[in-house]
């Protein structure tokens, strides 16, 4: 049997006791996050990266005023070259007493698109409100962005609650899966909801905007002329991939994430005592199937052949004008 012998220190040492071992560490671990803190001071003090505040102030005749800031784009656009329509709103900064201020969240169809900013719901409930009450102050502010979806909303109304709401109006749900942040969306960050919560939160840090800016840049110089980017509307831009299908995997995330966000946003104004108005699509093809409808995988040759022979027919006889034969062979 061998006795193991004690461990020797190198020549003019001493071995550290716990208390100076934990200081070493604690001292150790603590470089990388005084790194981050002195390049998160540097980036704001050299001011890097756009202004993603919700709104500026600007002036008009004599009042300081917000204005809803085109660049908070940054927070939810990073990859495409896009500015998205905001209506151009403006409100006091000190709220007068007596005013009733409501804020109109949404997308493109809440901006007003397109018939734009007259013709945006915001403005008929102006219109609307002060003929009704022609002695009340009011302030009907539209903030909804084009291209977006829940994600903007959820984000866009936790800042909100510090500009003294007194009413919130959602119109939204058009873009859930391709607008940015969605599920199907190539502007988005991860499939995960709560890494894309996560990352709403931590882009208000330069540091990780220099990061997203970084990868970003490594990322264009890899990518092929056949990406998203090379063409079409942005909305063709954002999809990832031409169809969803009804009842997918895919589309059941798309369902639980606006859920969820909505959820989250009526937790969000119950806590700040703010009345939420969740108002329904309007849609021309409720009730009716997906647009797009193949045949079941399960289908013999046959019976595919029959169905191409019968919808090839019904076409024929539409085209030339013998609309009942169509809808019978259609039938």
């Amino acid at each position: 049997m061998s006795v193991a012998e004690p461990r020797r220190h190198k020549p003019g040492s001493l071995p550290l006791s716990p208390l100076k071992r934990r200081a070493f560490i604690v001292i150790t671990l603590s470089f990388p996050v005084l790194f981050i803190a002195v390049l998160e001071i540097g980036l704001r003090i050299f001011q890097y990266g756009p202004n993603l505040s919700l709104f500026t102030r600007a002036s008009v005749r004599g009042e300081t005023v917000y204005l809803q800031n085109q660049e908070v784009k940054g927070r939810y656009f990073s990859r495409f070259a896009f500015n998205p329509s905001v209506s151009p709103n403006a409100f006091l900064v000190s709220k007068p007493a007596g005013t009733f201020r409501i804020f109109c969240l949404g997308g493109s169809t809440t901006v007003g698109y397109p018939y734009w900013y007259n013709g945006a719901f915001s403005t008929f409930l102006r219109d609307r409100l002060e003929m009704i009450f022609p002695d009340r102050q009011l302030e009907i502010i539209n903030i909804g962005m084009t291209a977006t979806n829940s994600y903007t909303v959820l984000d866009m109304a936790e800042d909100l609650v510090d500009y003294e709401p007194d009413l919130f109006i959602v119109y939204d749900g058009h873009n859930e899966f391709y607008g940015a942040l969605g599920v199907a969306s190539n502007e988005s960050f991860a499939q995960a909801r709560w890494l894309t919560l996560g990352y709403l939160k931590l882009v208000h840090y330069r540091t990780f905007l220099l990061l997203r800016d970084v990868y970003q840049e490594i990322a264009v110089r890899f990518r092929s002329a056949s990406s998203p980017d090379a063409g079409g509307t942005m909305m063709e831009k954002l999809a990832r991939g031409q169809y969803i299908a009804y009842g997918s995997s895919l589309y059941q995330e798309g369902l639980r994430t606006f859920k969820a966000n909505l959820e989250d946003l009526k937790a969000l104004c119950a806590r700040h005592h703010t009345p939420l108005i969740l108002s329904s699509q309007v849609s021309n093809v409720r009730g009716l199937r997906p647009f797009i409808s193949e045949l079941q995988p399960d289908v013999s040759p046959k019976d595919k052949l029959a169905f191409n022979l019968l919808l090839n027919a019904g076409h024929a006889y539409w085209m030339n004008g013998h609309i009942d034969s169509a809808l019978a062979i259609f039938r």
